[in-house]
Order: C-alpha cells, then structure tokens, then sequence
C-alpha cells in the first residue's frame, strides 16, 4: 500500500488498513505502548530486538522479530522519534505515541514535539498533554492529533469542567473511562467521577485499568448519592 500524502485522511481505518503494527526499541517504549497494543481488537505484530523480547513477555505482548515488520501494510505505532523514522520509507501510515511527560527543550530539535523533519510522516500524533499538541500543531497546522491525557501534568479543573459540560449536554447511556495502572494517571478517572456525579449522577460508570502486564482490570462506581 503507498502512504498517501501525510495530510490525506491518514487518520481513518477505511483508508490506513488493519491491522495496526508496533515497533518499539527500547525496554521504556515497550512500556509505553504495550497496554495500547493489548487493549486492541485488531492488533498486528509487535516487533522488538531479540534482547528485548523477554521484556515485552513480562509486558504481556507476544513479541515478533523486527524483519517481519515490513510484512504488513497498515498502520504502524511507536513511541519515540527514533523508531518512527526508521519506519518512514515503509510507505504506511505512522502513528506516533509521545512518550514521557511532553517536555521540549529544543524549538527545532525533531526528537521533541514542535520539531519537524520524519516528524512530517506522522499520520497521527497521539499526546501526552495540551502543550505537546499546541507545539505539534504550531508546526504542522494540519496534523491529525488527539489528547491521550497526562493529568500528572495537565489541569485537572480544565477537564473536569469539561467533562461536566459533556455530560450535561450529551446525557450519556454509560461512561466508561480507561486508564493505565501507574498512580499519576488516577487523576483523569477522578474527575470523570466528580464531573458525572455532578451533571449525569445516574449514568452506569465503569473504570478500566490497564496494568503493566497487559490485563484489565474493571470497577463499577457506583452512582452518586
């Protein structure tokens, strides 16, 4: 499949394929995206260095070696700028996981978000946090770019009011949030609480932790009081 110009629809399953590859290279990148691969439905491969490959066991991924990633012809997923460049003469849509807290210490430097370079490749920048997107956007005005959240970082009040107004609006059937295992994510499932006992207090509300093993864990909150 050639990749479209990276400012087609890049960001459609109709028109990128499935389904979707990893690649990552070293043990923090497995980290970051593995709960990502286990969660979906239509995963592909997940190709590692053999080093690493016990490492992403641990990880609950089923690891493959890095020379069957050019196999594929959908989308693939990395975490870092150094794997989405190797991957950028594959002619496939690239989907890049900003890894860390989002922090900048270049304006220019590819490695981090605003830079440009392979990062024009990118079919879908998935962010940590607001300011890693506004410094994306800032250089690719057009990018195809999502908030995963970081409330470590974030404001909270920001998406809790948010999520208020949402509910208040949209008078959901059932929330269900989805979060990953390590503590400064507890944040974002927090406020959806607060934000739907406050507007939607009846509304089914299920939290989703993905633990670093790739397992689920699911609890029911019960409606507010």
């Amino acid at each position: 499949m050639r990749r479209p110009p990276r400012w087609s629809p890049a960001g459609s399953p109709q028109s990128a394929g499935l389904p979707v590859d990893f690649f990552a290279t070293r043990a923090h990148y497995i980290d970051h995206i593995a709960p990502v691969w286990s969660t979906l439905d239509q995963r592909g491969l997940f190709c590692v260095p053999d080093e690493l490959a016990s490492h992403a066991r641990s990880r609950g991924v089923k690891p493959a070696p890095l020379s069957e990633l050019a196999a594929g012809d959908g989308p693939i997923v990395t975490s870092a700028y150094a794997d989405m460049s190797r991957c950028t003469k594959s002619q496939r849509h690239l989907i890049m996981f900003e890894h860390g807290a989002g922090f900048s210490f270049s304006n220019v430097h590819p490695s981090y978000a605003g830079g440009s370079h392979d990062r024009r490749f990118v079919s879908l920048f998935c962010e940590v946090n607001d300011w890693t997107q506004r410094r994306n956007l800032r250089t690719f005005h057009d990018a195809r770019s999502h908030v995963v959240g970081c409330p470590k970082l974030d404001d909270l009040e920001h998406y809790r009011e948010k999520l208020h107004h949402m509910f208040a609006a949209s008078r959901p059937e059932r929330i269900t949030v989805v979060r990953m295992e390590v503590p400064c994510c507890g944040g974002i499932a927090h406020a959806t609480i607060e934000a739907r006992n406050a507007s939607a207090p009846d509304c089914p509300l299920e939290v989703h932790t993905v633990g670093i093993g790739g397992g689920i864990r699911r609890e029911v909150v019960p409606p507010a009081a």
